[in-house]
């Protein structure tokens, strides 16, 4: 099913090009977030992050809308982006605010406590709990599209898939993070080839085994260097993206339409009869 679920969104990339927007949506915010971090710092670029947070979602029920009604028109993506906007928005809030307040839960009773955690381990921390929570609401805006459950119903419903299926969402979680080391592994190669006039020089004044400085990077890219560099982020993000909702789209939908139930009665009899 996970790869049945692969080649079936594969075949829906190439037979509906509309799908790319929002791979190319994604891209596009990145691409800018990016170019804010390294021009005028974290601070700004976090702020921006919201404005990502606010544009995908209409995105996301776009695309999964034209999965679910298999038609690739703007029309459909239009509609399932007003549609589906504000359920598919207020459940990754919920989401996103689920994991601050698992966050205050575990680092204000630590620190009370005695056992303070430094900045080195706050990254660790947040992992710890995102990863989870993110892996078990990963269908949640699958649910609200193809099942049409409302914000809270939906990640209900996200858990529910999610454990019942549990190796299989698994392997399906493995096959995407292949997919994507492929992807970055494969413009990493051209990103170092196209850049290695700028990168050479750098390389060489560098002791074996000692990280670079991601300043140095900068500065030795220079302006076009990081303009080529954002360019290559951007394409990654748009085919990552991309494969990843129409994938998942796929898989969810293939396993709703296996356990679907059929219309019907028993006679008295005990045979089954259709409606």
């Amino acid at each position: 099913m996970v790869l049945d679920s692969l080649r079936e969104g594969w075949a829906m990339i190439r037979r509906f090009p509309s799908l790319f927007l929002i791979g190319l949506a994604a891209g596009m915010l990145g691409f800018a977030t990016l170019l804010i971090q390294v021009l005028a710092g974290a601070f700004f670029a976090e702020r921006f992050t919201v404005l990502v947070l606010l544009v995908l979602p209409f995105f996301v029920g776009g695309v999964l809308q034209i999965v679910h009604k298999t038609e690739g028109s703007l029309s459909v993506l239009l509609e399932g982006g007003k549609k589906y906007y504000f359920r598919i928005l207020l459940a990754s809030l919920v989401i996103v605010f689920a994991a601050l307040l698992t966050m205050v839960a575990l680092v204000v009773p630590l620190t009370l406590l005695g056992f303070g955690v430094d900045a080195g381990v706050l990254p660790f921390t947040l992992l710890g709990v995102f990863v989870p929570l993110v892996y078990f609401t990963l269908f949640y805006d699958t649910a609200v599209v193809f099942e049409d459950r409302k914000v809270l119903d939906s990640l209900r419903r996200s858990v529910e898939f999610v454990t019942n299926r549990g190796f299989s969402v698994f392997l399906f979680l493995v096959v995407n993070l292949l997919i994507l080391a492929g992807i970055t592994f494969a413009l990493l190669i051209v990103w170092s080839i196209v850049l290695s006039p700028q990168l050479e020089p750098l390389a060489m004044n560098v002791t074996l085994g000692e990280p670079i400085p991601t300043e140095a990077i900068i500065a030795a890219l220079g302006p076009t260097g990081m303009i080529i560099t954002g360019l290559f982020y951007l394409v990654g993000i748009t085919i990552s993206v991309t494969i990843f909702y129409t994938y998942k789209a796929c898989y969810f939908r293939k396993y709703v339409s296996e356990v679907a139930p059929v219309p019907g009665e028993f006679d008295e009899k005990g045979r089954w009869y259709k409606y």
